[in-house]
């Protein structure tokens, strides 16, 4: 039957007779629907007739399968996820941040770098909400600094984005925050629940895998998966250089 079933040119007009066959030998008693192993041999039609209590408890439990595998987290465990981790609004580190945006130092020397390696060495903020992100975005655009062309326009973009803390919220804000957030945004979707919040890009230098000897270690010399392809990502694209 296979051989007859490969064979392209079917002189005897076999394979129509040999599918009808079939399809009519998978047909449920209902002569309607097809059967199904799920359902024991039967359609679900027939099956839930002949069983409801049982068809119920297949589709109960297949609902539920979905329902956990595509739960989002809530929208209060995400605000308080962010509240948690985000600098706060009248920190100095946060002050300090509008300032050289403001001013044109971000780009100067290795102020924003030393600003970061003080922030993750000194506090345990792990960056900025999105809200935090569009007064950035606002600072720089209305400096009489004047300093962002088009040299380095999508540099800053790269840079307040992988700041982000909340990012799923930066998708919204793309128009303002720029084009270079939707690298960064997840398409507005958070993460699903009972899987790991990815933190901002900037924060994703430290190895995660428990398995590692860099174990919360800077991870540039590991071949583990510790997130690190996001962390270069972002140091390639907001600055060019990979700094250790």
């Amino acid at each position: 039957m296979n051989q007859l079933l490969n064979n392209e040119s079917d002189p005897f007009n076999i394979l129509p007779l040999l599918t009808k066959n079939l399809q009519i030998n998978n047909l449920c008693e209902c002569k309607v629907y097809y059967r199904s192993i799920l359902f024991k041999n039967k359609c679900s039609k027939c099956f839930e007739k002949e069983y409801p209590d049982l068809y119920f408890e297949i589709n109960f439990n297949n609902n539920l399968r979905s329902y956990i595998k595509n739960k989002k987290y809530s929208k209060n465990y995400l605000e308080n996820y962010t509240e948690l981790r985000q600098l706060p609004d009248n920190h100095y580190m946060f002050k300090t941040l509008k300032l050289m945006f403001s001013n044109g130092s971000i780009l100067q020397d290795n102020n924003f770098l030393n600003w970061l390696e003080f922030l993750k060495k000194q506090t345990n903020y792990q960056g900025i909400s999105t809200k935090q992100a569009l007064e950035l975005t606002y600072c720089y655009k209305n400096s009489h600094i004047n300093y962002i062309n088009k040299s380095n326009i999508y540099n800053i973009q790269h840079l307040i984005c992988g700041l982000v803390v909340d990012w799923w919220y930066l998708f919204e804000h793309a128009k303002i925050v720029g084009a270079c957030s939707c690298y960064y945004s997840g398409f507005g979707i958070p993460s699903k629940i009972n899987t790991k919040i990815k933190p901002a890009n900037a924060f994703m230098d430290k190895c995660q895998n428990k398995n590692c000897k860099e174990y919360c270690k800077r991870s540039f010399s590991c071949d583990l998966d510790h997130y690190k392809d996001y962390y270069k990502f972002w140091i390639d694209n907001a600055f060019h250089v990979i700094f250790k």
